[in-house]
């Protein structure tokens, strides 16, 4: 199964209908100018797609709109995504962090985080990015190309089937993206890189540093 999302909706903090949204409680995601903007709120906070992939080799990936100035945030995609012990949010992502200058691939289980690579923040709008799995290798992409990749050291926690989206583990709000043109769920001959479209939105904005929360 794939699913998609052009967000092209009105503003709002409903997210709306296919997502598990915890826009209404925490301020972490909502709809800006026909983009997603993730803004941190409340630290370890996933946006991700209701419906279950049918299988554990998945994907995500997102067009970058907008890119704000970082300082401590930490966001990005996340796929095989579930609620752990303690409500940490078990999973692979690959996110920006380090204040903006790197991206890093993570694997998050029961017995913490495991960084499987990270690579220079040089990604900029337009940029198509993605993260997919294919067994317990997991890989990042920009613009259809592979960065970097790495191997779950199988841990145990992170579910065979979980679910896909965005991440966000930032403390407190402060604007980090805005990403257009999603789409995920199970790997494949069906999971094609989006083409890039052209965006004309530009802002920067400074951040807080990251602040320690749960996810929902």
């Amino acid at each position: 199964m794939i699913f998609s999302d052009t967000f092209n909706r009105a503003d709002g903090n409903n997210v709306d209908s296919g997502w598990n949204n915890p826009g209404a409680v925490y301020p972490n995601f909502d709809i800006l100018t026909l983009a997603l903007r993730v803004r941190g709120g409340i630290g370890n906070i996933v946006l991700v797609w209701d419906t279950l992939p049918a299988g554990g080799n998945q994907f995500s990936q997102a067009t970058i709109v907008e890119l704000f100035v970082p300082n401590g945030s930490q966001a990005g995609l996340c796929i095989r995504s579930s609620i752990g012990s303690g409500g940490l949010q078990f999973g692979y992502f690959f996110d920006r962090v380090n204040a903006g200058t790197v991206w890093a691939l993570r694997v998050v289980d029961a017995l913490g985080e495991t960084q499987l690579g990270t690579v220079p923040d040089t990604f900029a709008v337009n940029d198509v990015l993605k993260i997919a799995s294919s067994g317990l290798t997991v890989t990042a992409y920009r613009n259809g190309a592979a960065i970097m990749s790495g191997v779950d050291p199988n841990r145990g926690g992170v579910p065979a089937v979980g679910r896909v989206g965005f991440d966000d583990r930032t403390g407190q709000v402060t604007d980090i993206f805005r990403w257009g043109s999603w789409s995920g769920g199970d790997a494949g001959t069906a999971a094609r890189i989006l083409r890039r479209r052209t965006i004309f939105h530009s802002r920067t904005s400074l951040f807080p540093s990251r602040a320690a929360g749960k996810r929902v």
